[in-house]
């Protein structure tokens, strides 16, 4: 029950968002709605299909295992490659999974990790983030061991079902007179296999018209969001060359002369700040200056008659660069 408050918590949240967001960012809430409800669904037929589950497992461990004479050493050892494959997933799936949780350390612009509304209480987003760390770990194991074990359904069931025609074909063209004795196991563990079948179809149909729909809805939100960011940069490149293209770039009448006016300009400024360098020396108002003896190189001005201070260190400024 704690699980399902999470996420139904989680994926009140992300319809709230739906009503402020446009574009690229629609479809990443659209997204986050996928992630959400996937995990869900998937919950909710774990549930379910709890004791179906139970007893599939027990069939594939159990049964299999009762009908090894049939099972050939090259079918074992399909079966343990099957199980390697699955522990690689995991842990491929596991890497995954942690790298995505320290999302909001390594990209500052990201708070959380799916695309939600931010709540006013910041005492509520410290508990939304929280519900998304869990969230994810708790959908990652959710999501891939009910998509694992159909997998090794699928994979041991095709392959032993190509093992099983295989041994009756052998059978078939054998001349041993024990051929009752010999079938009658390959009979049985083919009821087996059509029974882990039925299990399968009743477990999995609706997951699997699930999966179609959330594959088809995310491939176009991720089509969308990168035709998105296509466009912005294209625009962005358009708006570059549009500010460039108003720049004057016609320097053919550009001459020695320009450099003599530019020359000149700069001797003007010059002679104004020397002038007005002269003017700071002249001034006899600046009356005394005391020294902290803390601190001997904070001086202090003392004026009167409200004299201008930006004349006061700008005197000072000259006097300190020529002792220097």
């Amino acid at each position: 029950m704690f699980n399902i408050i999470v996420m139904i918590l989680m994926l009140f949240y992300i319809l709230l968002d739906f009503y402020r967001v446009n574009g690229e960012t629609y479809a990443k809430v659209l997204q986050s709605t996928i992630s959400v409800c996937h995990t869900l669904l998937k919950y909710l037929l774990m549930i379910h299909f709890k004791e179906d589950v139970e007893i599939l497992r027990n069939t594939i461990t159990s049964e299999l295992d009762k009908y090894k004479c049939v099972m050939s050493k090259k079918a074992i050892g399909y079966l343990r490659t099957i199980q390697h494959i699955e522990e690689l997933i995991t842990m491929v799936g596991a890497t995954t999974v942690y790298i995505y949780l320290l999302r909001p350390l390594l990209n500052s612009n990201y708070f959380l990790l799916l695309e939600t509304a931010l709540p006013d209480s910041l005492a509520l987003n410290a508990i939304m983030l929280l519900c998304q760390y869990y969230f994810m770990w708790m959908g990652y194991l959710l999501v891939f061991g009910y998509d694992l074990t159909y997998f090794v359904c699928c994979e041991v069931t095709v392959l032993q079902m190509q093992l099983l025609k295989r041994r009756l074909v052998e059978i078939t063209n054998s001349e041993d007179f024990r051929i009752k004795s010999t079938i009658r196991p390959c009979i049985a563990y083919h009821q087996t296999l059509l029974l882990i079948y039925s299990q399968m179809r009743s477990m999995y149909s609706t997951a699997l018209l699930f999966h179609y729909f959330v594959t088809i809805i995310t491939m176009c939100s991720d089509l969308f969001v990168l035709i998105g960011i296509m466009w912005s940069y294209e625009k962005e490149v358009e708006r570059l060359t549009g500010l460039c293209e108003e720049v004057p770039t016609d320097i053919e009448g550009y001459s020695d002369s320009d450099d003599s006016v530019a020359d000149a300009e700069f001797e003007e400024m010059t002679q104004h700040d020397s002038e007005s360098e002269l003017e700071a020396e002249n001034d006899e108002e600046l009356l005394s200056l005391r020294s902290n003896t803390a601190m001997q190189d904070n001086l202090y001005f003392q004026t009167k008659d409200g004299t201008n201070w930006r004349k006061i260190v700008l005197q000072k400024m000259l006097e300190q660069s020529r002792t220097t």
